[in-house]
């Protein structure tokens, strides 16, 4: 079978799938909010020939509103990961990927406990918006749980105070506890403390966001021989760009890393990466948009480790942003490390039906 003729195939079956699932407000008057948030996907790529559950999840999200200024939030989400197909593993799990609570004031900003999206990501999802492929450079999702240890992904254990500046001027500042013994990937684990960093976003004019962020770890107990020594610190700094209006969106981000990345070769590096997003929707519901990711390193540690991908994707969404089929196809020019040496990736694609409340 043809690769054309397997997309659409799988483009025929997600339109085929039912939309599983429904809003609900638990309970809502003038003081409490309480809601259930669901997200289902399906997704078939050519790397695995068969379904699974894509980003699919679920989750509750509160507020208490004490008076006219201050109030009390909170949010939990799970993930779900299953294959769909006929060959299901036994090790289809659900894991929590969100956990925190908080006090907010309309003139004193807010302040958040648990593991939540950090203060980094309020640049950095600005090119996170691949439906399966992306988001490879920019460094937030370092490690082998994506930026949860490291504090600039789903920050685990994160304190987070967001505030403002005027009308156009927002900014957060975040800290973690130690956090000890991680597997960190590749063999390596250490403890991570003097964790700490904020970010900056500001209104440059009518539709355009600028943004920088930055964070560090020191790191400790660290496994000898990957290329960081005991009480090294490695930072990560972001630079951001969005233009936003409804229909076209254009974002990128610039990410300087020292010692944040681990090549596949088992050794931390210093990295330059960049991403750049856009899509533009069309009023039938059609949308494409194009992603590409380039990480280079500095230095000679990672001994030449690259990851260049360019994506370029079409949706069609029946509610905009909430019911859609897309199809997304990843040209990979990175390289991976076989033992020996670097070779280079194979292309890839996927499908997928994603519904969201």
């Amino acid at each position: 079978m043809t690769l054309h003729h397997r997309i659409c195939l799988a483009l025929g079956l997600c339109c085929s799938l039912p939309s599983l699932g429904h809003a609900l407000d638990l309970y809502q008057d003038d003081r409490f909010d309480l809601r259930m948030k669901l997200r289902l996907e399906a997704v078939y790529g050519d790397a695995t020939n068969q379904w699974d559950s894509g980003t699919s999840r679920f989750g509750l999200k509160g507020r208490a509103k004490l008076d006219e200024d201050w109030s009390l939030f909170g949010e939990s989400e799970w993930g779900y990961r299953m294959d769909l197909g006929a060959d299901r593993h036994e090790g289809d799990d659900i894991d929590r990927r969100l956990g925190y609570a908080g006090i907010s004031h309309s003139r004193f900003g807010s302040l958040a406990v648990g593991q939540q999206w950090s203060a980094l990501f309020d640049v950095a999802w600005w090119t996170d918006m691949g439906w399966r492929f992306g988001s490879a450079a920019f460094g937030a999702y370092n490690f082998a749980d994506y930026g949860v240890t490291s504090g600039t992904a789903r920050a685990k254990d994160a304190v987070v105070y967001r505030n403002g500046y005027g009308d156009r001027l927002g900014y957060a500042l975040q800290a973690q506890p130690k956090r000890t013994h991680k597997d960190l990937g590749y063999g390596v684990n250490a403890s991570l403390d003097q964790s700490m960093g904020g970010s900056l976003v500001y209104d440059a004019a009518p539709n355009v966001q600028l943004g920088a962020a930055y964070y560090q770890n020191r790191y400790t107990d660290v496994t000898p021989g990957h290329g960081i020594a005991e009480g090294d610190t490695g930072h990560l700094s972001l630079l951001g760009a969005k233009y936003e209006d409804g229909k076209l969106f254009l974002a990128t981000n610039l990410a300087h890393g020292d010692n944040w990345e681990i090549a596949e070769n088992g050794q931390f590096y210093d990295s330059l990466g960049t991403q750049v997003y856009g899509h533009y929707h069309f009023d039938s519901g059609w949308r494409v948009h194009l992603n590409t990711n380039y990480l280079t390193y500095l230095g000679h540690r990672s001994q030449g480790y690259e990851r260049k991908t360019v994506i370029p994707g079409l949706s069609y969404h029946f509610i905009k942003d909430k019911a859609l089929v897309w199809l997304e196809y990843q040209y990979d020019y990175g390289n991976h490390f076989d033992g020996v040496g670097y070779s280079g990736n194979d292309d890839t694609w996927a499908v997928g039906l994603y519904y969201q409340l």
